[in-house]
This record gives structure tokens, sequence and C-alpha cells, in this order.
């Protein structure tokens, strides 16, 4: 009896054995891109379509001429996100917040020209300079994400709000002795922004992304009015970023 019984015990091993060696093996299921994230960033930036204007006058008309500068800068950026994917299928749905320290910043001087005899006795000669500076402290952003999973990540846009904190600093200096205008001001400004990325799953926590971003944003005004009227006027301005984040899934 115990040498059938090994011997049934033993056939059925070897049975459960071919058997298992001849079933097909089912491929591990695909890891999902739902779940919240939070990540850090660092790229470049650069600025384009950025214009300055400065304007002094008086009562009896301009003290200087009005001079136009080109504040375009680049520099280096960094920061942090957070967001929340929703997969459905082969497509997903996520919102996502950021903020990024920038290094975008550029001055600009030119000479002053008078146009009035209370600034040059010969009118149309040099008899100073213009300064006007930006200096975009820090870039902010809310935007939806739409994706496709495509090979071992997702392809995806996006799109929303965007802030910008920037200070802004210009002077008047003209006549002999120099007479000084200056003026300052810090504002936060509101804009839009676009763009796109591939994000690559490099295990079921970490990702790795890469993406362009281009924002408009709003320019400014600032003015000092001690005894003449001296205007300097900002322009709407694009920044454009090509960044690198890194990723850690919550799932």
């Amino acid at each position: 009896m115990k040498r059938i019984a090994f011997a049934f015990l033993a056939a059925m091993g070897m049975g459960l054995g071919q058997a298992a060696l001849a079933a097909p093996m089912s491929p591990p299921a695909a890891p999902s891109w739902t779940g919240f994230y939070f990540g850090v960033h660092a790229g470049w930036g650069w600025t384009s379509s950025q214009t300055g204007n400065s304007s002094l006058t008086s009562v009896g008309g301009p003290i200087v001429a009005p001079a136009t500068f080109s504040l375009n800068s680049s520099g280096p950026l960094a920061g942090v996100q957070l967001g929340y994917n929703w997969q459905s299928a082969d497509w997903v749905l996520g919102i996502e917040g950021d903020v990024s320290g920038t290094g975008l910043k550029d001055t600009e001087t030119v000479t002053a020209i008078g146009a009035n005899p209370v600034a040059c006795v010969v009118v149309g000669s040099p008899c100073g300079t213009v300064t006007m500076s930006q200096n975009i402290k820090w870039l902010a952003s809310m935007r939806g994400r739409i994706g496709a999973v495509m090979g071992p990540g997702m392809a995806y846009v996006t799109g929303g709000a965007a802030w910008a904190d920037v200070a802004y600093s210009a002077n008047t200096a003209e006549g002999l002795p120099p007479f000084q205008f200056p003026a300052t001001l810090t504002s936060t400004t509101l804009g839009a922004v676009v763009g796109g990325g591939y994000e690559w799953m490099l295990t079921n926590n970490w990702t790795l992304r890469g993406e362009f971003l281009h924002y408009w944003l709003k320019g400014a005004t600032v003015a000092n009015q001690p005894v003449f009227a001296v205007t300097y006027t900002y322009g709407r301005f694009d920044i454009n970023t090509a960044r690198l984040g890194l990723n850690y899934r919550f799932n």
C-alpha cells in the first residue's frame, strides 16, 4: 500500500508540474497613474516680447525724449510641484500646481536726450541717462493635464492660470548736475500658461519628466511724481521654460 501511495503522489506531483509549465504565464498588470504625487524640477527660462518705455514731462511738455528698452533675459529656475492623476484605460486626467524661483532679470541703460531747455541747454543733446530693470522673482501656475499612455510613460498637454512676482525699478538722471527721478514697484501679475511633455514611469513610485511651458504675463506702470511727472511702462511679456522634473507617487 505504501508503495502504491508513494507512486500515486509522485505521479500527481509530476502531473501538476507539467501542467504549471504548460500553462501560459499572465503578464503582470501595468501600474496605474492614479494617485497623488509630489516632486521637484529644475531647468532654464527665457523671456521674449518684453519692452519698456520711459517718459519724463512737466507742465510745459517733455523734459527728456521718450526712451524704449528691450528687457529680455534668461536664467535658471527650480521649484516644486504637487498634483493628482486619474487614469481611465489609456487616458490620464490630472491637476497640478507648481512654484519656481527664477534668475530672470535684466537692466538696460540708455542716454537721455534733452527735449526742453530745462533739461539741457541744447535741445536734442545728451544730458543724462535712463535706466529700467526687471527682476522676475518667482513663477507659479495651476494647470490641468491630459495625457495618453505611450510605452513606458505618457505624453501630455497642460494649461491653466499663471502668476509671476516681479520687481521693477527705474531712474532718470538728467541735467547738470543730474536730477534723479527713481521709481520702484513689486507686483504679482496674472497670466496664462500652456505646454506639454513626456513622463517616464521609472518604478511604481518614481517618475521622471521633461516638459516645455510657455507663459503670457501682464506688464506694469511705475510712476514717480515729485515736481515733474516721470512714468516707466513695462509691456506684457512671455516666458518660455524647459525643465526636468522628478516625482514621487503615493499609491
